[in-house]
């Protein structure tokens, strides 16, 4: 395990520099490695094994750094269109695919519904590193470009993952009644609720006891996943978010107390450089490139048609705004890049053993090598022309 660590960090270092000497983000050389990696077996089965968990890791510091830098304050003043994006656009995506998926895949109604919750979530890892620069830098901060973009996509994932799983139940034999769905929006009340009281607990904590940045950092990040396990002993009974705690737990402690805040998300981008070459690679690992040759080209014009759709709902959240046309456009980029939740999730229904199974893998593996590498890329050049200094 500890030589495919070595190589993980090797090979992904190599190639994010190269791709980044092409001009290209330096996720689309991690990446890379990570097919690279896996096509010439040189990742033992112990480090794919626990691929999953890694990658729930980098997700988990991921979403803290987002709430980390999340201010209530500034997301009440941007109000509605920072609430629509949390849902609205996932909704428009997961429709759309509802349809799509019929009449060019063949599926199901329930089955289409099930890849677009596979594919209707944007990558934290992609967006929240570039919407944190961008706030660091004071782009586009006035009308709170970077902070709207970063709480919807934030929710935006948590809320895809909630109806994945009801998906999934109805398509295994489960219940997916009328009652499964109220646990939509009951995960994301108790999540949040949770994630408030746990960063209540935490700052009294850190008052009261002396305790160095790293010993802070170590507690919250246990805290987190805490979290996680509890949301897979209660799952059954009753709905609970343990990714969206994690980010509500940040939110708070950036409420009560900005300058701790400020001290764990320093101690988070840290680690986030380590997470990020882990996270991309073993992205890259468990794509599987002979799932594309059966339905690549459909699935592509299928995801394609489908983030015209999801274009659409961004408009109709921003409508009415201050924003202008082409700041409307780059929020558009913004919601393009896919990779952390569809590989997460995306293998889930083959290995369930369901007959769109194969298909729905296919769609992740097609969405994450189309849109974020184009994705990031957009976001990159297109905030420097696009937005200005506040």
């Amino acid at each position: 395990m500890l030589t495919s660590l070595g190589m993980i960090f090797i090979a992904g270092l190599f190639f994010a520099k190269i791709a980044e000497k092409l001009h290209l983000p330096s996720l689309v050389g991690m990446l890379i490695a990570g097919i690279l990696l896996a096509q010439f077996r040189l990742l033992d089965d112990t480090i794919l094994n626990i691929g999953s968990q890694l990658r729930t890791l980098a997700l988990v510091v991921v979403l803290s750094r987002a709430g980390l830098s999340l201010d209530f304050i500034e997301l009440k003043k941007i109000g509605r269109p920072a609430l629509l994006l949390c849902f609205v656009l996932a909704l428009f995506e997961i429709l759309a695919l509802g349809i799509l998926g019929q009449i060019f895949l063949r599926l199901s109604l329930t089955e289409s519904l099930l890849l677009g919750s596979v594919l209707g979530a944007v990558s934290p890892a992609v967006i929240v590193p570039r919407m944190l620069k961008l706030m660091e830098n004071k782009k586009a901060c006035e009308k709170g470009i970077p902070q709207m973009v970063l709480a919807g996509a934030s929710v935006d994932d948590v809320f895809v993952i909630l109806v994945f799983y009801s998906m999934l139940s109805l398509l295994s034999g489960g219940d997916a009644s009328a009652v499964s769905l109220i646990q939509v929006p009951v995960s994301i009340v108790l999540g949040g609720a949770f994630g408030c009281i746990g960063a209540v607990v935490l700052n009294q904590v850190y008052e009261k006891i002396s305790m160095n940045e790293v010993y802070q950092f170590l507690l919250f990040l246990s805290v987190s996943f805490l979290f996680l396990e509890l949301e897979t002993r209660i799952s059954e009974y009753i709905g609970f978010s343990g990714l969206l705690a994690v980010m509500g737990m940040g939110m708070m402690m950036r409420f009560l107390s900005p300058s701790r805040a400020d001290q764990l998300k320093n101690t988070y981008q840290h680690v986030w450089q380590v997470a990020e070459v882990l996270l991309f690679v073993l992205v890259g690992a468990v794509t599987d490139i002979h799932a594309l040759q059966s339905y690549g080209t459909v699935m592509i014009a299928v995801i394609i048609l489908a983030l015209c759709v999801r274009s659409l709902g961004v408009l109709v959240c921003l409508f009415q705004t201050k924003l202008n046309l082409k700041e409307k456009a780059f929020v558009i980029m913004a919601y393009i890049p896919k990779a952390t939740v569809q590989a997460s999730i995306g293998a889930i229904p083959l290995s369930a053993g369901l007959a769109c199974g194969e298909i729905v893998l296919c769609g992740a593996v097609t969405a994450i090598l189309l849109t974020a590498p184009i994705g990031a890329w957009l976001i990159d050049v297109f905030s420097k022309k696009w937005l200005i200094n506040a």
